[in-house]
């Protein structure tokens, strides 16, 4: 039985080289979130490893990664790596539909989270140069499920100065919520910047998909998270966009210690449906 445990776990888990996503590319192309085109004529997909960590401007993340490592291997990656790479690539950069990936993917997502103390520069969340107490994460909520955050909630403001008109209110609560993606493929992103998030929570005002049985939110949880994987700063090479992605890995449910929504709207919703 153990044996067939260990096998079990061995095809599970993602087949990497001596040091995890070391060198995706030989090309020198200054240019984050790139594809390329390899001797076989097949894409092949990197990070600029020349990208500034924009701290004092006198370090790429490369050099970073390597004073990081006692036993760092400059090494190709493995198949499996570039192909995690190119999904990283489509998820950050191109920003495809999630219900194009495949469902292997959270598997391949749940072997990193057992990488993390291995791999902390790649992986924790808290490895990132500036990361807050908590991330967040620009969504829409069920009216059924806002209404039980202000019955169960604590009501507090929090002024922030991102919002057009009122800000919505914020409740400390801890609770779990999903989102209908999430359910299926039990991975999403979260951002360490408010900013980002706050932006996102302005296209679902204005996009008024779902008006009438969801409303706009904020979601936050602890950056401690033990369900939040990737450095923020390693996701953004991939990236001409700086929206601090932080994965959120789980079983369909997401557990977060805060939430800002409309209160007025969620009540003039409820009153609509009488």
């Amino acid at each position: 039985m153990k044996h067939i445990k260990l096998y079990e776990q061995f095809l599970n888990e993602m087949k990497i080289g001596k040091t995890l996503f070391s060198k995706t590319t030989k090309s020198t192309r200054n240019q984050a979130g790139f594809y390329y085109k390899d001797k076989t004529g097949g894409e092949q997909y990197g990070w600029d490893q020349n990208k500034f960590l924009g701290v004092g401007g006198n370090e790429t993340f490369t050099q970073r990664l390597k004073d990081s490592m006692k036993n760092y291997v400059d090494e190709l990656n493995t198949p499996e790596e570039q192909r995690f790479i190119k999904f990283l690539y489509n998820w950050v950069e191109e920003g495809k539909d999630q219900k194009t990936f495949p469902p292997s993917l959270y598997k391949d997502l749940k072997s990193l989270m057992k990488m993390k103390k291995k791999f902390p520069l790649i992986l924790d969340p808290l490895a990132a140069v500036s990361i807050g107490k908590n991330v967040w994460r620009g969504a829409t909520l069920p009216i059924g499920k806002a209404k039980e955050i202000i019955d169960n909630g604590k009501l507090s403001y929090d002024k922030y100065g991102l919002f057009e008109g009122e800000p919505p209110s914020y409740y400390k609560i801890k609770t779990k919520v999903s989102s209908r993606a999430f359910e299926t493929k039990k991975y999403t992103s979260f951002t360490s910047s408010f900013r980002v998030a706050a932006r996102f929570y302005h296209y679902a005002v204005t996009d008024k998909k779902d008006s009438t049985t969801r409303i706009p939110c904020i979601l936050e949880t602890s950056s401690k998270n033990k369900n939040l994987l990737f450095n923020s700063n390693f996701l953004s090479l991939f990236s001409h966009f700086r929206e601090s992605e932080i994965f959120y890995i789980g079983d369909g449910t997401m557990d977060i210690t805060g939430i800002y929504f409309d209160t007025k709207a969620v009540e003039a919703k409820l009153k609509n449906k009488k």
